[in-house]
């Protein structure tokens, strides 16, 4: 079996972010707890979905990429419970409402360094899957591929999670004259079926942001 590392400093993943902030108490101190002592398979699983989901946005909604993506799966040395999660995703993601990026230049987020945002003693990765650019219009969107109903993002968990994506996109990834173009900020959830914009007025669920991220920053200790 293999060991469990516990993370000594306090960290979360945006998306989880986003599901701790609309989840009830008992199911949030889960989240903690699991950030913290984080499953050495959590990081591989839906890793060849969310591949073959980044080259899905970058090609336009080409679906062949897509099926195609599920032949391989289907012949792979995948766990059977991974190939069928796997598909699943694949097979959701064709039936999700997308966003309309006709004309916006789409690229993999990949950097040599991948920076957090640091709120209130919490660090959260962002680490988007893509930026997205038209003109000096710039912004990056982040996919949530989890089936548990429970852990899915609703409506306002994406906005949350668009409203920290505007804020990656203003530390990082534009110049200091330019400010992130909210509409490009985007949340999608894979098995929700739905996506989210990042809100035009922020500084209320930024409030709440912060409140959050200092309640796990003082609660990680004792988790």
């Amino acid at each position: 079996m293999a060991k469990v590392k516990e993370v000594k400093e306090p960290r979360f993943s945006v998306n989880k972010l986003g599901e701790y902030m609309g989840a009830k108490a008992s199911r949030r101190r889960k989240l903690i707890h699991d950030q913290k002592y984080p499953s050495p398979f959590m990081t591989s699983r839906y890793r060849v979905a969310r591949e073959a989901i980044v080259k899905f946005f970058i090609s336009g909604y080409d679906e062949t990429i897509i099926t195609q993506a599920i032949d391989e799966i289907r012949v792979s040395a995948l766990k059977d419970e991974e190939k069928d999660n796997s598909i699943l995703a694949l097979e959701e993601i064709l039936k999700t409402d997308l966003p309309d990026l006709d004309g916006v230049t789409i690229q993999r987020y990949n950097p040599r360094k991948k920076p957090k945002l640091t709120v209130k003693g919490l660090d959260v990765s962002v680490n988007p899957d893509l930026v997205l650019m038209k003109d000096d219009k710039v912004g990056c969107l982040k996919v949530h591929i989890i089936k548990t109903v429970s852990s899915r993002l609703n409506n306002e968990a994406q906005k949350l999670v668009g409203t920290m994506l505007t804020n990656f996109t203003d530390l990082y990834l534009t110049e200091e004259d330019t400010p992130p173009f909210k509409n490009y900020c985007i949340s999608v959830d894979c098995f929700g079926n739905s996506y989210e914009v990042a809100p035009k007025s922020d500084s209320r669920r930024w409030a709440d942001i912060e409140a959050a991220c200092e309640e796990i920053a003082l609660r990680w200790e004792s988790i």
